[in-house]
């Protein structure tokens, strides 16, 4: 929040948000080998969810990154006394997602890309459509999505400019509303962003960060 969530758009004023991720390395992995994994579960919806990620050294300016993501969920279950019944038809949710991404990093900064990978398949709850049996059934989404992303950092390049920032991303997105065993409506989105930024060394105690900014979206 505050003023620096304008250099985002005119439209940030409730402030914006963050994420941050490893897909991209900014350093080599200590012991040429890091990563952590975990496994989830829920008894609501019998969640299963598993996820890893790993940086390994692949050479002694290259980190290689190896991350995913299996997520399989049933129906909620919300309890005897709803009038729907035990569960809520269509909120069950399926996701595989996958990352790789190659960083060449020295000692003033990196450079680096990766391309991740989802499908999923999800219902819409409370959008129910009568089946040729006469049964209300749930709607399903059946998502696929691709995105590249390019990302680095160059530290002290001239005087007077601490470092310069890069961030490119390039997204390919579909998915198909499935009624019964008919798509009823598709959804594509492509579009890419660029961001380039220089952050200038303090000057009478006021520090800044100007650039530019690119953005397109093509949505059907």
């Amino acid at each position: 929040r505050g003023p620096s969530a304008l250099a985002y758009g005119g439209g940030a004023v409730g402030g914006v948000v963050n994420i941050l991720d490893r897909k991209i390395p900014t350093a080599m992995p200590e012991k040429g080998l890091e990563g952590s994994a975990e496994v989830r579960a829920n008894s609501a919806a019998r969640e299963k969810t598993g996820a890893a990620e790993f940086t390994v050294a692949a050479g002694s300016n290259l980190a290689l990154h190896l991350e995913g993501v299996k997520r399989d969920a049933d129906d909620y279950r919300v309890g005897k006394d709803w009038e729907g019944g035990r569960r809520v038809p269509g909120s069950y949710k399926e996701t595989e997602t996958g990352t790789v991404g190659l960083s060449w990093v020295g000692q003033n900064g990196y450079l680096g890309a990766a391309f991740t990978k989802e499908r999923g398949k999800y219902g819409l709850p409370g959008h129910g459509f009568e089946n040729e049996a006469g049964e209300i059934e749930a709607p399903v989404v059946d998502l696929d999505s691709e995105r590249w992303d390019v990302r680095g950092e160059y530290r002290n390049p001239v005087a007077g400019i601490e470092r310069v920032r890069l961030r490119a991303s390039f997204t390919d997105y579909i998915h198909d509303e499935v009624e019964g065993s008919a798509v009823a409506t598709t959804f594509k989105n492509k579009g890419h962003d660029g961001r380039l930024e220089f952050v200038h060394a303090p000057i009478a105690g006021w520090h800044g960060v100007f650039g530019l900014q690119t953005t397109r979206r093509d949505f059907s």
